[in-house]
Formats: C-alpha cells, structure tokens, sequence
C-alpha cells in the first residue's frame, strides 16, 4: 500500500487525481490540501462521502508520493519541500516540463 497526498486537491486536476486514487486498491490517500479545509465534496460534488477532510498544507506529513497541482511557480517551491522530507513528487504542472521559458 502507497500512501500519497495531493497538494491543491480543490481544482479540477487535484480532483481528478483523488477521483483516480481513491478507487485504487494499492493506494492510500493520506491527505488532501485546501488553504481554507472543509469537506472534499464542497469543491468536487462527484466525490460526496468520501473519507476525506481537505487539510491546510502546512499540515501535511511525509508520506510516499506527493501529487503537486498547483499554479507552476507554487509547484517548484512546494517540489523542493517534499522532496527534502525524502517524498517522491509528481507535478501535475508545467513547471518541470519544458526546460526553455521560450518553448513554455
């Protein structure tokens, strides 16, 4: 078992992200992080009952895997924080997809 967390779970790709790992039999997810908390189905209606709290980000622990969807600029900053507590991150994002600012 995996247990992951997902940094910016209220848009439409954190959503999307806990739609998937919530139904995944090898995962667990640990936390899901909203700056102002509240229940996962004020943002994402279609995820009603599940068993998750949203949770301030300066609140989450070290867990397996990190999924950052976040703004690209908030990604590198929160990449490096987890990354340092010995998480291995995904960035939904682009700000580790193109090396060249031109081509982005």
């Amino acid at each position: 078992m995996h247990r992951v967390g997902i940094v910016g779970a209220t848009g439409y790709m954190g959503g999307e992200t806990l739609r998937v790992l919530l139904e995944h039999p090898a995962v667990e997810v640990a936390w899901a992080t909203s700056r102002g908390g509240d229940d996962v189905a004020r943002f994402h209606p279609n995820l009603y009952g599940a068993p998750l709290r949203l949770t301030h980000p300066d609140e989450a622990t070290p867990c397996d895997v990190v999924f950052l969807a976040l703004p690209t600029a908030a990604s590198i900053e929160a990449a490096a924080k987890f990354h340092e507590l010995g998480c291995r991150v995904i960035d939904l994002g682009a700000a580790f997809r193109l090396r060249d600012r031109a081509t982005w």
